[in-house]
């Protein structure tokens, strides 16, 4: 996952790429993190100027999911 991934949907047959931080969240969605937990733990890992755009970037590759039928939004 160094350098991204690729996620494949059966009943569609269609591959989705994905860029390393894609893959990260991808991981860390499959580990059972929350959204707020993903956030946290990818501004840990980022300078504070690079860390202004997560919640955005985590946002929109969650709702890229969703539009893909590739995850599904639960109810805390």
């Amino acid at each position: 996952m160094k350098d991204g991934g690729v996620l494949y949907h059966p009943e569609t047959d269609r591959a989705y790429s994905l860029n390393r931080l894609g893959a990260r969240i991808w991981a860390m969605l499959c580990e059972g993190e929350t959204r707020a937990r993903i956030v946290d733990r990818l501004r840990a890992s980022f300078a504070p100027d690079e860390a202004q755009t997560l919640d955005d970037d985590v946002d929109e590759f969650l709702a890229h999911l969703v539009k893909h039928n590739l995850a599904s939004v639960e109810d805390a």
